[in-house]
């Protein structure tokens, strides 16, 4: 690593290479070609954990629920316990109130394919909030979605809070994630693009929306929206005991989050992250809902790091997933940023 940049041989070697070429697979791309790796490096070194959490995060990412379950339960029995993504899950059901729990009488959870079918499904939430003020739509596990369900399900939300219900929704990263892959076939599809923008209202997020309002507008050929937030009841907790956490909480303000997929040295999320860290002593970036950066943008982005880092800043890279995390690694950033991530 020089002052002025990174080059690719000063990326360091790992225990195990196949962790290494998995990660740079999957960053270009390759999903098949990484999973079979990783299937390989788990085979061969069965008390490592790292090819594993990589490979739970590769199908969860994917939808392949059943394939996820199945090595997630060859997991917990290699280890004797669950991932600690797994464990975080488990941890914010348990604090939620029964009703709110996946199976309770507020909560609807949506698998498979989102489409003009899931009629009576999305009823379930109309039904939901006629008897609690507070619903909750679970879409972790979803795997697909169609225009047709999109709009059936912008219609529940619409008409729920309409009613005034609040709408607790889990999972909105993936449910996002399947939108973009439906309007990447058809981009100009609004039942998509409005469901999408709802989403990021139900998540507080102003700047995706914004950003999103624009693109919609420019596919739709529709006046855009302007951003109106939604005041949504939070959920009691479950019980009055003191919270548990691992590490220490960041907020909003004081974190940057860098979202979806990444792709390129000029990225833009990479110009507004070298604004929000212009006059910042810390930067704390936000990874948890990164899904994948590519070769090309995790070395700029790797850049942007060590020009903070010699200007004495302190950057914080926030819970990537284990895929985006061993590229990371492969860049050396743990030795000019902190990377937190879940305790094994």
């Amino acid at each position: 690593m020089t002052a002025t940049g990174i080059e690719v041989s000063e990326m360091r070697g790992q225990t195990l290479p196949e962790v290494e070429d998995a990660a740079m697979r999957f960053a270009a791309g390759q999903d098949d070609e990484a999973r079979a790796l990783l299937e390989q490096a788990v085979a061969a070194h069965p008390g490592q954990r790292r090819p594993w959490l990589m490979l739970l995060d590769l199908l969860g990412l994917a939808n392949r629920w059943g394939d996820y379950d199945a090595s997630l339960a060859r997991y917990t029995a290699a280890f004797g316990a669950d991932p600690p993504r797994e464990r975080e899950r488990a941890r914010r059901e348990a604090d939620l109130p029964e009703a709110l729990r996946v199976g309770g009488d507020a909560c609807v959870a949506l698998h498979g394919t989102l489409d003009a079918k899931s009629r009576a499904l999305v009823a379930r939430l109309h039904a939901a909030a006629a008897r609690h003020a507070l619903v909750r739509l679970e879409v972790s596990r979803l795997a697909s979605v169609e225009a047709a369900g999109a709009g059936l399900l912008h219609e529940a939300f619409s008409a729920v809070l309409d009613a005034g219900s609040g709408v607790m929704l889990t999972g909105h990263d993936n449910l996002l994630r399947l939108l973009r892959a439906c309007l990447d076939g058809q981009p100009g599809e609004r039942h998509c693009w409005d469901l999408l923008l709802l989403v990021h209202r139900l998540a507080g997020d102003q700047a995706s929306f914004e950003r999103d309002a624009l693109q919609a507008t420019l596919a739709t050929d529709r006046p855009a929206p302007e951003w109106e937030p939604l005041l949504v009841p939070q959920p009691p907790p479950a019980s009055a005991g003191s919270e548990r956490r691992a590490q220490p909480r960041y907020s909003g303000r004081e974190a940057f989050a860098l979202t979806c997929r990444m792709t390129g040295a000029h990225d833009p999320q990479l110009d507004a992250l070298a604004r929000f860290a212009q006059d910042r002593e810390y930067i704390n970036l936000d990874l948890s809902r990164l899904d994948r950066l590519d070769f090309a943008c995790a070395v700029q982005l790797a850049n942007q790091m060590l020009a903070l880092a010699s200007a004495g800043r302190t950057v914080r890279l926030l819970r990537p997933n284990a895929l985006v995390a061993a590229l990371l690694d492969l860049l050396h950033l743990d030795a000019i940023t902190i990377i937190v991530t879940p305790p094994t």
